[in-house]
């Protein structure tokens, strides 16, 4: 191909008017985005040093004797307040297998005394949804939270999340569009399986299955059903399959 004046290709000429008039406009490089994971090392079984179990009981002492009757119940609200806060200081104490199902009900009945609708509700559940190792018992709480909040102010909801702590622990991955979508949504909604679904498939799709082995397990633990009928044929088989994941280990019996 020919030349012009001036040193310049022809085809060069081309190029650069074709991308000045939009038409050759060169495909978005990946970002780098990060993807929030549990925290599972609260889980290890190793025992409370005196200090910490002492600990533990003061605050619990302290949440009961707010109660006139001694019931989780009728715990003042200041209370309930103050033992999630020390939750969040000491999670090896709180949330390990130790205590965790004190502090899950705990974290229950504080969500209960919110309406549907209240950002600070939510913000907890986020807080705790990458912090306690298992999260099937509230779950569906904070879905409907969620869902309920989004629909009175669904502008605000990725504010909510830059307003609080980054979770403890995060992959970096490169994402294209679809991927970085996929991701943000999640991290709002990080208690809905179908976006958690799209986000594992994606993620394979893409070559992470390192990342999406580690959210399966996450999300079989959002769907306490899924966590006992994965063998025997349940919604999440074809994803338990594919990784030849494990599921989660549970306390106690099946849900009848």
């Amino acid at each position: 191909m020919g030349r012009l004046r001036g040193g310049f290709s022809i085809r060069r000429s081309l190029t650069v008017l074709l991308m000045m008039a939009g038409a050759g406009s060169p495909p978005a490089l990946p970002r780098e985005i990060e993807v929030p994971l549990t925290v599972r090392e609260v889980l290890k079984t190793v025992a409370l040093s005196a200090p910490d179990e002492g600990h533990f009981e003061d605050t619990l002492r302290v949440l009961m004797e707010s109660s006139a009757e001694g019931h989780l119940k009728t715990a003042s609200t200041d209370a309930l307040r103050g033992y999630l806060d020390q939750s969040f200081q000491y999670p090896k104490v709180f949330w390990g297998l130790q205590h965790e199902a004190s502090s899950q009900l705990i974290f229950l009945e504080r969500l209960n005394r919110f309406d549907h609708q209240n950002q600070e509700a939510y913000g907890l559940c986020l807080k705790l949804r990458w912090l306690s190792p298992r999260i099937h018992q509230f779950a569906s709480a904070c879905q409907s939270i969620g869902e309920a909040l989004a629909k009175e102010s669904q502008g605000d909801m990725a504010g909510l999340l830059s307003r609080l702590d980054r979770p403890p622990l995060m992959v970096t991955v490169s994402a294209g569009d679809a991927l970085e979508s996929l991701i943000e949504s999640y991290r709002i909604y990080p208690f809905s399986e179908a976006r958690l679904r799209g986000l594992i498939q994606q993620l394979v799709r893409e070559n992470r299955q390192d990342v999406a082995r580690r959210l399966l397990v996450e999300l079989l633990e959002l769907n306490e059903e899924a966590l006992w009928n994965t063998e025997r044929g349940g919604v999440y088989k074809d994803l338990v399959e594919l990784f030849d994941a494990e599921v989660p280990a549970l306390i106690g019996s099946p849900p009848s």
